[in-house]
């Protein structure tokens, strides 16, 4: 049983604020509303330039400690003396942390956090909860062994989708998970700029401007709907951090849609892009794990087109609230897009639809979700 005060240290290892570290934010809000007692436990090691400001304009308290990577590469004599000299530190700050806090409970946004941090977490006092947002892919023993040894030390284990959880279990990793999904995060209260409309149509891409989310195949299709005289435009938001990515870019300026489709990096709340355009667009070809800007979308009341990926065909009902295409079909995402070129009625009626579908997927009920895996009152 647990106090009726809990102390909640989150760990919260992640740089940039993507969709992890937006939910991991947002779980800290929930549990502050609710009456918890909430730290910050935060990357000290590169600086955060997203994650600092964002705690601070929600009032959220936070510390540093140095998280110093999962280990994937064999690092030289040199590197592996740092490391093991950040291991001792770090767990030792974390520790005193800890104590001074006088922790109850420990929220691990990753399990890479826990990784950097095991010993101390291992041998507090605190209850620990795992947030799983990404499919784990468990290979090497030793990592399977720090797995198992973590999730033995659990009090629970919280996935956001059912591919998360299903990925687990099918692992032999945690035989019961409970499954939580994310909500639209809480976003500091700030007045909103007003996106001018560009064309009839307009799409918007959300996310990391990378191979693996499709951005060239959207990119692609808008190009294709301009070539057949359609009046569209495409808003592309994320942050330009690859050379594939400028290159992406660099190409779309100079192509057939060159003063429809823009680009416009890192912002920090979405909303404004997403309000302004008629259609998002989801192109992902990697297996997601949630999909936290199909339920931003829907939240304001814009459909989706996805491809057929991971959760992200459990969010959207094809035809209903959006289109679900298969993966990497860049004919169908065509198709797809054009329907709503051609119907300036159909993503509005879709959009209603999107909104509607949260209460189906329990958003509303995300923080009592949360008050329960705590032991808190409802």
């Amino acid at each position: 049983m647990t106090a009726a005060r809990p102390r909640v240290l989150v760990v919260l290892g992640g740089i940039p604020l993507y969709g992890a570290e937006l939910a991991t934010i947002d779980v800290g809000c929930m549990l502050r509303e609710s009456g918890a007692e909430v730290l910050f436990a935060t990357n000290a090691h590169w600086g955060h330039v997203a994650v600092y400001p964002r705690l601070d304009a929600l009032q959220l308290p936070h510390e540093g400690l140095v998280f110093f990577g999962s280990l994937e590469r064999r690092p030289g004599l040199r590197r592996l003396l740092v490391l093991l000299r950040l291991m001792v530190t770090e767990n030792l700050r974390l520790w005193r942390l800890l104590r001074r806090f006088e922790a109850t409970d420990v929220h691990l946004g990753s399990h890479w956090d826990a990784f950097n941090l095991w010993p101390a977490l291992r041998w507090s006092g605190a209850r620990l909860r795992l947030h799983v947002h990404n499919v784990p892919v468990v290979r090497q023993p030793l990592l399977r062994a720090f797995w198992r040894a973590l999730l033995r030390r659990c009090a629970a284990v919280v996935a956001v989708s059912e591919p998360v959880a299903q990925a687990l279990r099918d692992q032999g990793l945690c035989a019961a998970p409970v499954v939580v999904p994310n909500r639209p995060p809480r976003r500091p209260a700030a007045a909103l700029p007003e996106v001018p409309r560009a064309a009839r149509t307009v799409f918007v891409f959300v996310g990391q401007v990378a191979p693996f989310k499709g951005v060239d195949h959207l990119v692609a299709a808008v190009e294709g709907l301009r070539a057949e005289g359609l009046d569209v435009a495409c808003h592309v938001v994320g942050g330009i951090a690859s050379a594939w990515a400028e290159a992406l870019r660099q190409r779309a300026g100079e192509g057939p849609a060159a003063d429809r489709i823009q680009f416009h990096g890192y912002v920090d709340d979405p909303r404004p892009w997403l309000r302004g355009s008629d259609v998002l667009v989801v192109p992902s070809l990697a297996d997601e794990a949630f999909g936290m800007v199909v339920v931003e979308a829907k939240a304001v009341a814009r459909p989706a087109v996805v491809y057929a990926d991971g959760a992200l065909q459990l969010l959207v009902r094809d035809r209903v609230d959006g289109q679900v295409v298969p993966r990497g079909d860049m004919q169908a995402l065509h198709a797809a897009l054009r329907a709503y070129a051609l119907d300036a009625s159909l993503a509005g009626r879709h959009g209603a639809a999107a909104e509607a579908s949260l209460d189906a997927l329990g958003i509303a009920q995300v923080p009592a979700r949360w008050r329960a895996l705590y032991g808190m009152a409802p």
